[in-house]
């Protein structure tokens, strides 16, 4: 495969020219900075390399404004990186697809950017072609993790820009980390977000934040877990674990997990690779099997919702006829056959024109709820 060694340029390593400083230093930790590597990252022969669109631009604006400061970072990372050739296969410079790397590849990595893409940053660092976050330190990837992706909270020192003698068009921030604490990560399936599936028991109490639920499985012995009760009762309500991301919710009915939510600003993915702020198409390509088609039941044809069957209906029964009915009446107008099958399972995409995938719904047919509870 032929190098892109001259696309991306030598990165620079030298110390030497410094921009103004920024002393503030972020200590509340609502205020972190979040950097998810898991998409739009490529591997190149030297460096990992952002490919991720301009409106996500925003951690790396915040790090570059808190040069010279300590700021709380969260980084999401995946255990594999797929080549620079696979997501922009340039003919000019790729032979094939590459061949996949990990975050161990170098012990210190390199993630690095083109500014022409990114217009806002481009203008804070003028005659820049290049802008390369220079890790160091306790950086962490989900090697030996019983899930693919690994969220690791640290804290940050963040440097001032250095440039090399030879390579004035590059820019290094260097960021020494501080690992504080990691966790793995599940990925949402047509059923299941790690150990909690449809299906599952559950029996908090109402207005009580916080009551130890039992775990159903198909043995005798059952579990406790904590959960958090966020709304509803018993019959129809909202509950979280602690150990959940941000944004991710679940749905039980009648004393029975049958739905998870995925909303707001949360980083969980699907099994395929789907998050929030995806867009239409990039959800129809991360599917081989034809995905089911609606208009959105509020914003027409600014909208929609992508629903993905699975071809696997082994999960319990979980309404009863009148559930059926109510089904009906607050789900959207058309079904798929494979939704009205009484044990379907599937993972509903709710997106609008202009922000992409808003709301992630995976489980039975609760998935076609378009009110929630009600």
């Amino acid at each position: 495969m032929n190098t892109i060694y001259g696309l991306i340029g030598m990165l620079g390593l030298g110390t030497g020219f410094a921009l103004a400083n920024d002393t503030t230093t972020l200590n509340n930790q609502d205020h972190s900075v979040v950097l998810d590597l898991r998409r739009d990252v490529a591997w190149t022969d030297n460096a990992f390399w952002l490919m991720t669109q301009a409106d996500n631009i925003q951690p790396f604006i915040t790090l570059f404004e808190h040069r010279n400061s300590v700021v709380p970072l969260q980084i999401l990372t995946h255990d594999t990186v797929p080549h620079w050739c696979e997501l922009a296969n340039d003919p000019e410079v790729c032979d094939d697809a590459g061949i996949p790397g990990s975050w161990e590849q170098q012990a210190d990595p390199l993630l690095c950017l083109t500014l022409s893409d990114y217009p806002t940053l481009a203008s804070r660092l003028p005659e820049t072609e290049t802008l390369c976050l220079k890790f160091s330190g306790d950086f962490d990837y989900p090697e030996g993790q019983p899930e693919p992706d690994l969220f690791a909270s640290y804290t940050a020192t963040i440097g001032n820009i250095q440039r090399s003698q030879n390579e004035t068009q590059v820019a290094d921030l260097p960021v020494r980390l501080s690992l504080k604490h990691t966790r793995s990560l599940a990925r949402l399936s047509h059923r299941c977000f790690g150990e909690t599936c449809v299906g599952d028991l559950s029996a908090p109490k109402q207005n009580s934040m916080q009551k130890n639920v039992q775990k159903h499985s198909s043995s005798t012995t059952t579990q406790p877990q904590q959960w958090q009760w966020l709304s509803g009762d018993t019959s129809c309500g909202y509950l979280r674990h602690p150990d959940w991301p941000e944004g991710m919710t679940a749905m039980q009915h009648n004393g029975r997990i049958v739905r998870f939510d995925v909303s707001g600003s949360s980083p969980a993915l699907t099994e395929s690779g789907v998050g929030l702020g995806d867009s239409a198409a990039a959800v129809k390509s991360r599917y081989e099997q034809p995905l089911v088609s609606q208009e959105h039941e509020y914003l027409g044809a600014f909208g929609g919702y992508l629903t993905a069957w699975s071809e696997r209906d082994d999960s319990p029964e979980q309404y009863s006829e009148k559930d059926s009915e109510h089904d009906s009446k607050h789900s959207s107008e058309h079904d798929s056959e494979k939704g009205s099958e009484k044990n379907a399972a599937g993972i509903r995409f709710v997106y609008n024109n202009e922000a992409g995938v808003t709301e992630i719904y995976a489980g039975n047919r609760a998935i076609l709820l378009v009110e929630g509870c009600h």
